[in-house]
């Protein structure tokens, strides 16, 4: 869903994390929130396995980049 959002809708992509204690977390990056809201529903069916394969959430937390000095290497 994740590449099919990205060439449709321009975003950024997203991570996905697993903590030490066994818990996912996953976060998009978008360029603006309008994008994100001209987004919704592009494919209903992969949103609906997205969710029926979340056992539990939290409420969304929407943050705004302030600086990133992420360095990954290419590759």
């Amino acid at each position: 869903m994740t590449q099919e959002i990205h060439s449709r809708c321009g975003s950024y992509g997203s991570r996905l994390h697993r903590a030490d204690d066994g818990t996912w977390v996953a976060y998009a990056r978008w360029p603006d929130a309008s994008a994100r809201e001209r987004c919704q529903g592009v494919d209903p069916q992969a949103l609906s396995s997205m969710r029926e394969a979340i056992a539990a959430s939290f409420p969304e937390i929407r943050c705004h980049l302030i600086d990133d000095l992420l360095a990954e290497p290419l590759g």
